[in-house]
């Protein structure tokens, strides 16, 4: 229980992923689809949300979630306010999205209601529709986390649209992030607690890719400086894969990060968005549970590629990962610049990826990208570009889209100390 920004009593009861035995008959294991049923009494005015579809009465109310189920670690869970009001927000994709917050709450004030609409039908069109009914409800209160996905429920911080983020417009990308999780962590669920990464890497990934082609410029931009940034920071690999697996709570901060970088984003310079997004929609498409397993297969199948070397050096592993770094050479012949990149790492893993690298001069500067391939054989890769002035800047992946302890002069060592990762 805690006090929310009206001054009212917020009560939540949910689940963790492996912990929904500790607050009644529940199978916490992570892969378990379920049924629920809640009937909760209620003081008379006090509204109460909970994962299915919902039936308030003025004092009990009751939650069905039958056809379409879900985890017990995000459908068993319970939440109540009595200053919460219900306002409809938006419809689209077969969707009405209806807000609850309490007065003075800047949630939806916070969010342009056509973007939100537009996201709706972008992700019902990409993935199937809305897998819990036709209503889904979005209600802001003091919770720990930025947000949390329940079924047909979304929690998030009330606190969203004052606090300061590496995300360009936090609570757009929040609750991107959690509608994608009815699909991505909900109606398909985790096989293991070590799978953990693909469900957030995924949920994202697709808030990620709509920022990029439907959202203000510099928002996707933003994005992936922050998971590049974070990245640095993992104590684990996105996949870990010691025996046995370690509590979750030790390692899912980890995958905010390097999932969505790994997993996707450094995909699309070697298969192309197209095929990423194709590898999600089968991964997706139907329920159940799924591994980081299931989703390299799905991701070969769309693009008709071989990813195990590529998911080997990335994705699995025991303890924190290494990461490559990229030493650069330019030798000049004429009008033309050679680009030479060599990986290093102290484990001498060769990593899969194309590395874009920005040359620059006195009055210009161009782009080339080194491509390592999916399985590369070499420590290092060239490329030509045409470049007539002297060489005086050299800098590796400016935008952000690839892993990696920069050696170039360009970029500062990041601090000493971890910094905070968004949690939703």
């Amino acid at each position: 229980r805690r006090s929310d920004q009206a001054g009212g009593e917020f009560t939540y009861l949910l689940s963790w992923v492996g912990g929904c035995d500790r607050f009644g008959p529940c199978d916490n294991d992570p892969s378990r689809l379920a049924e629920f049923h809640f009937e909760v009494t209620h003081p008379e005015g006090t509204v109460v949300l909970c994962p299915g579809r919902l039936t308030a009465g003025a004092g009990v109310t009751r939650c069905d979630l039958s056809g379409t189920l879900a985890p017990t670690y995000s459908g068993f869970a319970l939440a109540a306010d009595p200053l919460w009001q219900r306002r409809p927000f938006t419809s689209a994709g077969g969707v009405d999205l209806v807000f609850y917050e309490v007065p003075g709450g800047e949630l939806a004030a916070s969010l342009d209601a056509a973007s939100v609409g537009e996201f709706l039908a972008w992700i019902t069109d990409l993935l199937g529709p809305f897998p819990y009914g036709d209503e889904l409800r979005v209600a802001g209160a003091p919770t720990q986390w930025a947000g949390f996905e329940h079924p047909a429920n979304i929690l998030l911080d009330e606190e969203l649209p004052h606090l300061v983020s590496s995300y360009a417009d936090v609570v757009m990308h929040v609750l991107m992030h959690e509608i994608a999780h009815q699909w991505a962590g909900n109606r398909t669920t985790l096989a293991s607690a070590a799978d953990f990464v693909w469900k957030e890497a995924t949920a994202e990934y697709l808030a990620y890719v709509f920022e990029d082609e439907r959202r203000p410029p510099g928002e996707a931009a933003a994005t992936r400086s922050y998971w590049d940034f974070i990245s640095l920071f993992a104590a684990h690999h996105p996949r870990p894969t010691e025996d046995p697996t370690p509590p979750v709570h030790t390692f899912y901060g980890d995958v905010y990060g390097p999932g969505p970088m790994v997993l996707y984003l450094q995909l699309e310079s070697l298969l192309g968005r197209a095929a990423v997004l194709e590898g999600i929609q089968g991964f997706l498409s139907t329920p159940g549970a799924r591994s980081v397993m299931e989703l390299k297969s799905a991701l070969e199948r769309a693009s008709s590629s071989d990813l195990g070397a590529y998911f080997d050096a990335w994705v699995f592993g025991q303890g924190a990962p290494e990461w490559p770094s990229f030493a650069v050479q330019v030798e000049q012949q004429d009008d033309r610049a050679t680009v030479t990149v060599t990986q290093e790492s102290a484990r001498g893993v060769l990593y899969g990826c194309a590395v874009e690298v920005e040359i620059a001069g006195e009055s210009g500067a161009a782009r080339v990208v080194v491509d390592f391939g999916l399985a590369p054989s070499s420590p290092s890769a060239s490329a030509q570009i045409p470049f007539t002035e002297p060489v005086t800047r050299v800098t590796v992946d400016p935008d952000h889209r690839l892993i990696d302890r920069d050696l170039s002069a360009a970029r500062t060592a990041p601090p000493a100390a971890r910094p905070p990762v968004w949690i939703f």
